[in-house]
């Protein structure tokens, strides 16, 4: 081997040493930024979500419970997923691989949920007066996930829409369950029953 070939393979070693240097500094770089934005959030979020479950305890309307709405169900998802998302980011690298797949998963369902809470709400919302119960969990909430969710490495794919369905049904059969409960009609537009009197929507 030549000094001039020699040189040139060192150079090149040198510079991949130095893109992988620079890589790991990115991902580093990329966590200490995920972390502390779902941080300030959860310091947001969990009070928040003690203080409202506290004005529903130990019902909403004197019927229904916490449980039973689908409002409730998405802010109970954004805070697993701010916990489950800084969960990620201080475990290792190789217990962090094998999580991926579920996380990737919970960000979608907590994406979604917070877009069709909030559409949900303000589409059907008629002339309630504004609160920071509605704000908080009809508004705030899009903003805390999309702010989270624009720091992860979480994409869509088409092929992830049937989550979405599956998460549909499963809030479906817990309406169910709160009718065979006596906690039926739990919105205007959603009662299994033809007696129970509808409760306005939360």
């Amino acid at each position: 081997m030549t000094s001039e070939t020699q040189e040139k393979v060192e150079k090149e070693d040198e510079q991949t040493k130095i893109q992988k240097i620079y890589d790991h500094t990115r991902i580093i770089t990329h966590r200490e930024q995920r972390l502390k934005v779902n941080f300030l959030l959860l310091v947001y979020w969990f009070p928040a979500y003690i203080y409202d479950y506290w004005l529903q305890f130990p019902s909403y309307d004197g019927v229904h419970v916490f449980s039973d709405f689908l409002s409730n169900w998405g802010q109970t998802i954004i805070l697993l997923h701010l916990l489950f998302s800084l969960f990620m980011d201080l475990i290792p690298d190789e217990d962090r691989d094998s999580l991926k797949f579920y996380h990737n998963i919970f960000t979608q369902i907590a994406v979604v949920q917070a877009f069709i809470v909030s559409a949900l709400f303000w589409g059907l919302l008629g002339d309630r007066p504004m609160d920071w119960q509605s704000i908080h969990e009809h508004a705030i909430n899009v903003i805390v996930m999309m702010t989270s969710y624009f720091v992860s490495e979480v994409r869509f794919r088409k092929r992830d829409c049937v989550i979405f369905y599956g998460y549909g049904w499963l809030y479906m059969a817990n309406t169910y369950w709160a009718y065979l409960r006596n906690r039926d009609s739990i919105y205007s537009i959603l009662a299994w029953g033809e007696t129970d009197k509808p409760s306005t929507f939360p």
